[in-house]
């Protein structure tokens, strides 16, 4: 057993974005004008690509605290380095993905289109929904891009995935099927929810916790119907609960590996969480998912090795006392470690008595270990 998915390299390419989403759990470090240091990026691409230096990787994935494409020069740098250092002068196979909101132009589109595998685009649903939560800046239409680039993509080899962030504000819990056949509808190959969890994100530091989350009970009771439904429509749908449905795994992610992150501070991070590592930006709230540091002058990127043993000891449900006699623990992971932290001040927790209620609902309604899903967690 083990997560046998996603080993992957992450690059967050920067912080600027060009939308403005109603829930935003990013902005509370304010976008700015912070981009990926070229030359860490590529020693990252030799330690762990190419020397293994952490774990044997198969993919890359391209991501932000805003928008990635923002910084498509970059991208593209990154990526043409990785195809000469490792994809052709290594003869390995890797697969790379960007995570986006969908908000481009049509060059960007069909550059994505002949040079990454994977795309998994941030969007809400139809367009009432998508841009209520995810409008630009000035409040106007974001949902059309998105269909046009859509559109141009499925002229490609790519798997083009949707993921639905599930809110309280415009209780979209409700409206999962809708959200569905739009998705079928404009060329959506696979479709992943995400509920935003009660104490995510900024809104931790509120006494009234996060006042965009969905309870997690109410979504799984949602959610088993929606499935059904998408059954029926021959669509794949998966949500962040379920990951582990596939086949059974003793931790929920790839931050419990741990897969390296290079942050724009300079930092090796285990998880999409922990944007940044240094204290500047919060990043001592993140210590536990911070596993590296890069040093400028030398060119070295220094592991922190009691942090990996740590993650990669306590944060499995065979050594979670909350968890390890629980009959669907190989199939849940203990849930978000990064949203654990958020909510209890640790990744070495499991999630709440909702979620775990949530989670045992999903497992009895959800067929589980029928072979490894063809679309990984976005």
């Amino acid at each position: 057993m083990g997560f046998h998915r996603t080993r992957e390299l992450t690059f967050i390419l920067g912080n600027k974005c060009n939308i403005s989403c109603t829930y935003c759990y990013p902005g509370e470090y304010k976008y700015g004008s912070l981009k990926l240091d070229l030359r860490f990026a590529k020693k990252g691409i030799s330690d762990f690509l190419v020397e293994e230096k952490l774990i044997p990787l198969n993919k890359i994935r391209y991501f932000a605290v805003g928008e990635p494409t923002v910084e498509f020069n970059l991208m593209k740098q990154i990526h043409e380095y990785v195809n000469e250092r490792v994809v052709i002068r290594e003869s390995k196979q890797i697969r790379s993905e960007i995570q986006t909101n969908g908000v481009f132009g049509e060059e960007v589109a069909k550059w994505i289109g002949n040079n990454i595998d994977v795309i998994c685009i941030s969007c809400d649903g139809p367009p009432d929904l998508q841009n209520k939560q995810r409008p630009f800046r000035n409040g106007t239409s974001t949902s059309k891009i998105i269909e046009r680039n859509v559109g141009i993509l499925r002229q490609y080899s790519i798997d083009v995935g949707m993921r639905p962030t599930i809110t309280s504000f415009s209780n979209n819990v409700l409206l999962m099927k809708e959200i569905i056949d739009y998705g079928k509808s404009i060329g959506f190959d696979y479709i992943y929810f995400h509920p935003m969890i009660p104490q995510q994100g900024p809104h931790i530091r509120r006494k009234d916790g996060n006042p965009y989350a969905v309870n997690p009970i109410d979504f799984a009771m949602n959610y088993v119907e929606a499935w059904e439904y998408a059954n029926k429509k021959g669509i794949f749908l998966g949500n962040h609960f379920t990951i582990n449905f596939d086949e059974e795994s003793e931790i929920y992610c790839r931050a419990c590996l741990p897969s390296p992150q290079l942050t724009l501070d300079g930092y090796v991070s285990c998880c999409d969480e922990a944007l940044y590592g240094s204290s500047e930006y919060d990043g001592d709230r993140f210590k536990d998912l911070i596993i590296g540091k890069y040093d400028q002058e030398t060119n070295e990127i220094i592991l922190f090795w009691d942090r990996i043993k740590k993650l990669k000891e306590k944060r499995n449900v065979l050594n979670m006392d909350q968890c390890k006699d629980c009959d669907i623990a190989l199939n849940c992971g203990g849930g978000c470690l990064g949203e654990a932290l958020f909510a209890y001040g640790s990744p070495f927790v499991k999630l709440s008595d909702d979620f775990c209620i949530a989670m045992k609902h999903l497992a009895r309604n959800i067929p589980r270990n029928k072979g490894l899903f063809r679309y990984m967690h976005p």
